[in-house]
């Protein structure tokens, strides 16, 4: 994996001295606030420019969390304004003696469940026995 970044970094200073770019192509349909992973997109060089003024740098894909501001139709490039940088939010709570670290924010807490809505939007209800119901 760090030999494809440093490839992809090298390839991408190399190409923007001949005037060629690195474009990054959706390879599916990216939905709205999904997760932008680097399994999602493709590179490709090209000449002209397609319709984004500034792309998405492929090193800080690789580095942050990005979650896309729009839906990304496929075999499309992936825009720098279309993409937006988010800190995942942990929760930690204790059952008895076990911290438990869970990606998400929490919704609701009481003494004997406690709410968690996940990064895709769904809520999940975790008691205090460790049971989900």
């Amino acid at each position: 994996m760090k030999s494809l970044k440093y490839i992809l970094i090298f390839s991408f200073l190399l190409t923007t001295a001949n005037g060629v770019q690195l474009v990054p192509m959706a390879k599916k349909d990216i939905k709205y606030k999904q997760k932008i992973s680097s399994s999602d997109i493709y590179y490709v060089q090209a000449s002209k420019k397609f319709s984004c003024d500034k792309y998405l740098i492929p090193s800080l894909l690789t580095q942050n969390l990005y979650y896309a501001k729009r839906y990304i139709i496929k075999n499309r490039p992936i825009c720098d304004k279309d993409a937006v940088y988010k800190k995942a939010n942990v929760v930690k709570f204790r059952f008895g003696g076990l911290i438990i670290e869970k990606e998400g924010e929490l919704v609701r807490e009481t003494d004997e469940y406690i709410k968690i809505k996940n990064s895709d939007g769904k809520i999940t209800k975790i008691y205090k026995d460790g049971k989900t119901r």
